[in-house]
């Protein structure tokens, strides 16, 4: 997910295991997860 918007952002593609890939990764993540908090309430 985090790849997909860092993508379509500008940010360019995740590719490997290096902190920038890991950042988008988590970021992804969170958004994810306010995302389905926000729908179940």
């Amino acid at each position: 997910m985090g790849g997909w918007i860092g993508t379509a952002l500008g940010f360019g593609s995740v590719s490997g295991f290096n902190f920038g890939s890991f950042a988008i990764a988590v970021l992804g993540a969170i958004v994810l997860l306010i995302v389905y908090r926000v729908v179940r309430k």
